[in-house]
């Protein structure tokens, strides 16, 4: 059965649980794996959450999830690694829509929206074995009842300013944990079936700005563009001004103004 591993206090889930993982490996294979496929490790007061771009996660004690799940993709080539962010940043805009949150969208890659405000961060980290995943440690920081942000951030919203709801943490936590586990066996059936469009197709239909003209800045500038579809690999491809140009963009590459 997969488990729900709480710690009081860290600086980041993520980063705790690679480091649990390397000594397990240096461990030898005699040994009983400690973490398994499946398990998460969630965290209520995190201290130095890690997102994209380096950026860092604000979070108030005891007001918020810093969670990160453990999955072991061994199906999925690494050229395909998106997939898992994919799964992973769908299973939770399901979970959230239970309970009533509307207008919820992706911001590629992975940041979860509603409307313009950014309500959580997702950050994806895998080790390999070859040409293959071996694990992917998926961390999610989630604003849930803090309502005052000190930190410069441009945007951030929580489910208790959306509703003025208090949440109780340990619930939802639960509750994401098995939205997790049913998307990715849905990624893994799919891809066994060589059929992952599905989730492909969800993942599109929910990503922020899917349609019309917005602004944006790459290395030559600030451009308006338009979404015009996410690669399997991950790369944004937007089509840039009224003539038709459509590029390509990795992590980093381009970012979105706001």
């Amino acid at each position: 059965m997969n488990r729900i591993v709480q710690i009081e206090e860290t600086a980041s889930t993520n980063t705790l649980l690679l480091e649990q993982l390397k000594n397990q490996a240096a461990a030898g294979e005699s040994a009983m794996p400690e973490w398994q496929d499946g398990d998460m490790l969630v965290c209520y007061r995190q201290t130095d959450g890690r997102g994209q771009r380096g950026n860092h996660w604000e979070s108030a004690p005891g007001q918020n999830i810093a969670l990160s799940l453990l999955l072991c993709p061994r199906h999925l080539p690494a050229t395909e690694a998106f997939l898992v962010s994919e799964a992973f940043s769908v299973a939770v805009c399901r979970c959230l829509e239970t309970l009533g949150i509307g207008d919820l969208c992706i911001k590629w890659p992975n940041d979860i929206y509603v409307g313009d405000g950014k309500l959580g961060g997702i950050l994806i980290e895998n080790t390999l074995s070859g040409p293959w995943l071996r694990e992917s440690v998926c961390g999610l920081g989630l604003n849930v009842n803090q309502t005052r942000f000190l930190s410069d951030a441009p945007n951030p919203v929580s489910l208790k300013g959306l509703t003025g709801r208090d949440y109780d943490l340990a619930v939802l936590t639960a509750d994401l944990h098995r939205h997790f586990l049913a998307a990715i066996g849905q990624l893994a059936e799919a891809c066994e079936k060589g059929q992952a469009e599905g989730l492909q197709t969800e993942y599109w239909q929910r990503l922020y700005r899917r349609e019309g003209w917005h602004p944006y800045r790459d290395s030559e500038g600030l451009f308006e563009g338009q979404l015009a579809g996410v690669g399997r690999d991950g790369r944004l491809a937007l089509r840039r001004g009224r003539d038709g140009e459509v590029k390509k963009y990795a992590f980093k590459e381009v970012s979105f103004v706001i």
